[in-house]
């Protein structure tokens, strides 16, 4: 990852009126591109651009879309987290990793939802009227055979947040059904991922990269109908993923030298978090410790001693806020991890192990669920779409990585880090559904949503890449993001219509119909919500226009001051 020579120029001229480095906060210049910068009492800020926010509420507009167009419950585990954060918000406690049923509220709401028909074909005539909808605790009355909650292995945070906040929600508005209840702990996670296109700026930002790149690295999420389905959901995967994609920006500021007390801090209070989540965060501190890594092979020897301490600086409210679970879980239990799964899965037989057979089914599946594969696997958009968007993701996601950077002069080394956490997410959730393969005879933990942390990074990597492929027409880069949206999403929507809403055959007005009987919030609420979400999308394509009639714009960012060693 050396690479202190200097990076070359992009090879595309600038407008004519483009921002360019090193331009003063009072340069008419400076007021434009991604990222205009302010001068408040001698301390230079940069003003967030309209786009970016509205990249942010188009991003929510299609999350909250989501999270009506599935069914109740019909996400990977979505009862069992529901289940979780349900019983903090009525006891404010947590159960150990071995001693949580199912509540039978729970159980009774699901199978409402006509869990045996994986919530198929659900007619608006067979919806039960909205103000006839009980609630966890009237159903809880009901007694039913139960089941182990094998979910409460997890760290406890994301239930922590969700619970707390639907408890100071009932507050005010009283006990709601178990849909609306549902719904609540949706939105929770929505609001936890919403922030995705900010960090995918503040790091494009940094790099400095042409405002459609960063456009197009803002965009390219709403391109990954799965990623979108899991975002709102309710799943501890969503808060995990907030945790991991804040440290972007971070780490390629730690790489570039910034050992400062306050940056160390962020970054062990973000990994905490992550870690008091989600197994899947131990990315985190791998990635701080590469960035560490990065400071070593561009400042030399000389810089050991502020690395260590700075590592030292990171590490405490690391183990403070999350760590210490991992320690306890190794103490108490003699496991980093203990799982009640194998017992409650069948133990399938199988033959001699074919490793070559295993990566085949591990990649076939686990990419079809990096895409579009919905509920619990109940149908998925076609296989040659899957193919074809992979295809492309992974070429430019390979020349956003490799060989000179011609359009932003970003370095290897930051490219380099940026990637970091993708192939780490790969090997831990292979590593998870080998083992659990191996102890079960089960083809289990094949899902995509595990790399989803990586995606804020692997945005900037693919939108790169993409314009580096694109040559002299990248600055249309936002505009090809746009048509790849619209064909994944209107795949994505006629999969999930097609499925679970309306009868075999019915005509799209009968399904829609159905999705609002079924739906949460009353009717007039959703064509309130459709109307503002076309409001969002046509204000972000007048802005996207406005950045493409603008071009090659690069954002400007002002170097910052040589950071003063840890004390």
């Amino acid at each position: 990852m050396t690479d202190d020579q200097p990076t070359e120029a992009p090879s595309s001229p600038l407008p004519s009126g483009a921002a360019v480095t090193g331009t003063e906060p009072d340069d008419p210049a400076a007021g434009s591109g991604l990222g205009a910068r302010q001068r408040n009492g001698g301390r230079v800020r940069t003003r967030v651009p309209a786009i970016v926010w509205w990249m942010v509420a188009l991003h929510v507009t299609v999350l909250g879309a989501y999270s009506i167009l599935l069914p109740t419950f019909r996400a990977p585990d979505e009862a069992q987290h529901v289940d979780l954060a349900h019983f903090w918000s009525t006891d404010f406690d947590y159960p150990a990793w071995d001693d949580r049923l199912v509540a039978d509220g729970v159980r009774n709401a699901e199978g409402q939802l006509r869990p045996r028909s994986r919530s198929a074909h659900l007619t608006a005539q067979a919806a039960r009227p909205k103000d006839e909808r009980a609630s966890f605790e009237q159903l809880d009355e009901v007694p039913i055979p139960n089941i182990r909650n094998q979910l409460a292995q997890h760290p406890p945070l994301y239930y922590i947040v969700a619970g707390t906040a639907e408890r100071a929600t009932e507050v005010v508005i009283g006990d709601p059904d178990f849909v609306v209840e549902t719904w609540f702990y949706r939105l929770v996670s929505i609001a936890m991922v919403a922030p995705l296109p900010y960090v995918i700026w503040r790091a494009s930002r940094l790099l400095e990269l042409p405002e459609p790149v960063a456009v197009g690295a803002m965009l390219l999420p709403l391109a990954f109908p799965q990623y979108l389905h899991i975002g709102a959901s309710v799943n501890n995967d969503n808060l995990q993923y907030l945790a991991t994609w804040l440290m972007a920006p971070i780490v390629l500021r730690v790489a570039r030298g910034d050992l400062a007390w306050r940056t160390m801090v962020l970054a062990g209070v973000l990994s905490g978090i992550g870690l008091l989540t989600k197994a899947f965060a131990f990315v985190i501190p791998a990635w701080m410790a590469c960035a560490l890594l990065l400071v070593l092979l561009r400042r030399g020897r000389a810089a050991l001693p502020g690395v260590v301490r700075a590592g030292l600086v990171y590490a405490v409210p690391a183990m403070a806020l999350g760590g210490w679970w991992w320690v306890r879980n190794v103490v108490v239990y003699g496991s980093l991890m203990p799982s009640r799964y194998s017992d409650l899965v069948d133990h399938l037989p199988r033959g001699p192990f074919d490793p070559v057979d295993y990566l085949g089914r591990w990649v076939s599946a686990t990419v079809r669920r990096v895409w579009g594969d919905f509920g619990y696997f109940d149908t998925h958009i076609p296989s040659t779409a899957v193919t074809i968007a992979t295809t492309i993701a992974a070429a430019a996601l390979l020349a956003g990585v490799v060989g000179r950077d011609r359009v932003a002069g970003t370095k290897s080394g930051d490219r380099l880090l940026l990637l970091v956490p993708l192939p780490l997410l790969m090997a831990m959730q292979l590593q998870t559904a080998l083992r659990t393969y191996l102890d079960t005879g089960q083809y289990a933990a094949l899902q995509g949503r595990y790399w989803f942390g990586a995606l804020a990074p692997a945005a900037i990597l693919i939108s790169l890449g993409a314009a580096k492929a694109l040559g002299w027409l990248w600055r249309w880069l936002p505009l090809v993001v746009l048509a790849a949206i619209v064909v994944m999403q209107g795949l994505a929507l006629s999969t999930i219509l097609g499925f679970y809403w309306g009868a075999p055959g019915s005509a799209i007005a009968d399904r829609l119909r159905a999705v609002v009987a079924w739906a949460p919030v009353p009717g007039e609420f959703v064509g309130v919500a459709f109307a503002a979400g076309a409001i969002v999308g046509g204000a972000a394509l007048v802005e996207i226009g406005r950045v493409v009639r603008r071009g090659g714009r690069r954002d400007v960012v002002q170097t910052d001051p040589e950071p003063a060693p840890l004390s």
